[in-house]
């Protein structure tokens, strides 16, 4: 049996983003009978915070298939994200989505953004990935 885990922003809100992908993603993947995990700094089924690298294994422990949400309210955070993709596929993480942005392939390379999606693409075929944009 997979477990699918949902990896999202550290919100200042337990209200923003986060929330709404947790509400719509999680619950029609249990209904189709797979271990679904949420993870974010507030109300979520694992602790998870961006910023503090300390909670990325627990959030890791067991998941097979990610679904990808980088930080919001900042520019800067490729990086953050390349090292703890790293860390996903050392845990066995065989499948990215990524929830990515209208216009991302038309963004500069420097954009944060677009260093995120090339870091996905660049990788070997471990993990696979796929881009959802939103809506």
């Amino acid at each position: 049996m997979c477990t699918a885990n949902w990896i999202e922003p550290a919100s200042r809100s337990p209200h923003g983003g986060s929330a709404t992908v947790r509400a719509k993603a999680a619950p029609p993947a249990r209904a189709r009978g797979l271990v679904a995990r949420t993870a974010a700094r507030h109300g979520a089924d694992v602790p998870f915070d961006w910023d503090n690298p300390t909670t990325h294994p627990d959030a890791l422990t067991g998941v097979d298939r990610l679904y990808l949400v980088t930080p919001v309210m900042r520019v800067t955070y490729a990086d953050q994200v390349a090292a703890f993709l790293d860390l996903a596929e050392a845990a066995g993480v065989r499948h990215v989505t990524y929830l990515s942005i209208y216009g991302a392939d038309q963004a500069p390379p420097q954009v944060d953004i677009k260093a995120v999606e090339a870091g996905l693409a660049a990788r070997a075929a471990s993990p696979t990935r796929s881009s959802a944009p939103p809506g």
